[in-house]
């Protein structure tokens, strides 16, 4: 279970900062809002439209509404993330479609101003309440994406890896089958594909 330390919920925007202890992997899943995943601790990988990434601490993963996502954990560990889902219509200004829309995660550790954002969205979330919270959160999650379209030139396409449908079914199977003895030939026969 999670353990929430800050949370805000209204009918265009949702955020939470939260921490959990057991792994527990997301499968794939959409929404039909935006929704920025800023990690702290954990060892996950994130998968959105098939492109699979290993979040490090102060990774931001952006999923576009409509965009299939999941999260997958290896071993145990603590997980630690701020969540933000937010209706990008509703912001004051164009930032949503200015950085390039390939971009789907930035690290941005060592950047200690994008790291202070998540805080003060958990603090003032503690501290304020009703249309002066979600005013806060809305351009806290405007600055938040300023800085990735600041971030964006230093965008480097070599931390993607792309998967296309049978290499995600080899690995599914793959991973479903771990502690059996498994070959090339056995996987082949299981996915109806030849080696080459």
């Amino acid at each position: 279970m999670y353990k929430y330390y800050s949370s805000y919920e209204s009918e265009d925007f949702l955020f939470n900062h939260a921490v959990k202890d057991e792994a527990h992997d997301y499968p794939l899943h959409s929404h039909d809002v935006c929704e920025l995943l800023f990690l702290k601790k954990g060892n996950v990988s994130y998968m959105v439209e098939g492109r699979v990434y290993q979040l490090a601490k102060n990774c931001l993963v952006i999923s576009r509404p409509s965009e299939t996502h999941s999260v997958k954990f290896h071993g145990p560990t603590v997980y630690e993330r701020y969540n933000i889902l937010f209706d990008e219509k509703k912001l004051a200004s164009d930032i949503y479609h200015r950085p390039p829309s390939n971009i789907d995660l930035i690290n941005f550790d060592g950047n200690e101003l994008v790291c202070s954002l998540f805080n003060k969205i958990s603090y003032y979330s503690e501290n304020f309440e009703g249309d002066t919270l979600k005013t806060l959160l809305f351009h806290l999650t405007e600055e938040i994406l300023y800085n990735v379209l600041l971030s964006s030139k230093d965008f480097e396409q070599s931390s993607i890896c792309t998967l296309n449908p049978i290499i995600n079914q080899a690995l599914k199977y793959i991973n479903e089958n771990i502690t059996n003895p498994l070959s090339i030939d056995a996987i082949c026969e299981e996915l109806y594909i030849t080696k080459s």
